[in-house]
């Protein structure tokens, strides 16, 4: 499970675990390492938790899958909301809302 938020304010919780040290020649505490990274230089709070598994393969393969879900949910416009998608009402760092794509060409 995945949750993202673009707030500005860095934190990561990672709840997962893994059976072995090494996947092929990736270590695998590099897999929080990385989460740990995007969310402080993103400024994005992070949650990721690891509800089952029994291959760590494909326990990372089902983390960065969710996340690159989370991350596109959270950065694309719905054409049903017509406000930035922020309880603040705005989203730091953006100078201006993108456009939506109905502008004549």
């Amino acid at each position: 499970m995945v949750a993202l938020d673009l707030s500005g304010r860095p934190l990561l919780q990672f709840e997962a675990s893994f059976r072995r040290e090494t996947i092929g020649t990736f270590p695998t505490e590099l897999t929080a390492e990385f989460f740990r990274a995007f969310a402080t230089h993103a400024g994005a709070t992070l949650h990721i938790r690891l509800l089952n598994a029994t291959n760590d393969h494909h326990a990372i393969e089902a983390i960065f899958k969710a996340f690159a879900k989370a991350l596109e949910m959270a950065t694309r416009y719905h054409p049903r909301q017509s406000a930035i998608p922020s309880t603040k009402g705005f989203v730091e760092g953006a100078s201006e809302e993108p456009s939506l794509g109905n502008e004549p060409l």
